[in-house]
């Protein structure tokens, strides 16, 4: 058993590192800080600059190690290990923000609706927190749903699940958001709610959530209605509103396939490799070779090699890599790394 070398790192904050009670550098330069292969560790952040327009907050997690590996990932963090007894920890720290608003919400919009003969109104408010209020017409709170992550925000009239349905198509810090409010049970409640830009189809609710991939790969989730219930089936993997992007480089190409592999698209990584490779090899062979892979951490070097992140826990991740030789954009060989 090789010995844990530790490394920190605090995304968008450098710190300085206190590990049991002893200065051990920083979050923002290399370091590597040796750890026990079977025990626990003290790990205190502290941020030397501020986050933005927030105000960053000193940390400190438990870390416990058994036989090198880590037991568990502290919250909002990941940790990965796996390759020559690195273990690297990638943790977010609490932020206050810097100029604090009045707390009073403003009201930016507002749709009217119908429901059992009698006039509602929706109203989206912005302030601390977001959120959604439907009132009745004599003032009446129908429906208040609280809405922390969201940015900004349009309401529209939606006849999907019943005629009266009303459509929040929101904006958070992570993307689009959709949520659709329907009186379908009887009183109004959020009957669906996804990440991603909406259309309706008929009786049905599509959201589209864009990845960010090489590919240009899409998360298409479908809400329905059955027995009266509304219903969310398995969300699909593909291209529905736009054209697949062609990888341009042979980095990219490495990790389109890696990303296809990911989503479990193997078809579409065999036509990223050269007929010689891909012959004889059928998709299950392929997903097979590959194992289980939660994301690409990255790709680089001549030849290629991929990093890639297995979850064996929550936020829990084994790295393990592949050397690929390209020829122009398409894959020729693939090597599993030790």
């Amino acid at each position: 058993m090789q010995p844990v070398m530790l490394s920190v790192q605090t995304p968008g904050v450098p710190c300085a590192l206190i590990i049991n009670g002893a200065f051990c550098g920083y979050s923002d330069r290399p370091a590597l800080v040796p750890a026990a292969e079977t025990g626990e560790l003290m790990l205190t952040c502290l941020p030397l600059e501020n986050a933005g327009a927030c105000i960053a907050l000193p940390r400190t997690v438990r870390l416990m190690f058994e036989n090198g590996l880590p037991l568990a990932c502290p919250p909002d963090g990941r940790l990965y290990f796996g390759e020559n007894g690195l273990v690297t920890l990638s943790l977010a720290l609490p932020v206050l923000p810097l100029h604090q608003n009045n707390g009073l919400p403003r009201a930016v919009a507002r749709v009217l609706a119908v429901h059992r003969g009698a006039t509602c109104t929706a109203t989206l408010f912005l302030g601390a927190p977001p959120m959604l209020a439907i009132e009745s017409a004599d003032g009446a709170l129908l429906c208040l749903h609280p809405l922390p992550d969201l940015v900004t925000g349009t309401l529209e009239r939606a006849a999907c699940f019943t005629p009266q349905d009303i459509l929040l198509h929101g904006q958070t810090a992570q993307g689009p958001q959709t949520i659709l409010f329907s009186p379908i049970s009887g009183q109004w409640q959020a009957a669906a709610e996804a990440h991603g830009r909406a259309e309706t189809a008929g009786h049905e609710l599509l959201v589209t959530e864009q990845l960010d991939d090489v590919r240009g790969h899409q998360r298409r989730v479908r809400f329905f209605v059955q027995n009266n219930e509304v219903q969310r089936a398995p969300a699909q993997i593909g291209f529905f509103t736009r054209s697949p992007r062609a990888p341009q480089t042979p980095e990219a190409a490495v990790r389109a396939l890696c990303e296809a592999v990911a989503l479990g698209a193997a078809a579409e990584a065999l036509t990223l490799m050269t007929p010689a490779l891909r012959q004889g090899l059928d998709e299950q062979e392929l997903l097979s070779f590959f194992g289980p892979i939660d994301h690409v951490c990255s790709v680089s070097g001549e030849p290629p090699i991929a990093r890639l992140a297995q979850a064996v826990a929550e936020n829990v991740f084994r790295v393990y890599s592949f050397r690929f030789e390209t020829e122009g954009t398409a894959i020729q060989n693939i090597e599993p790394l030790a």
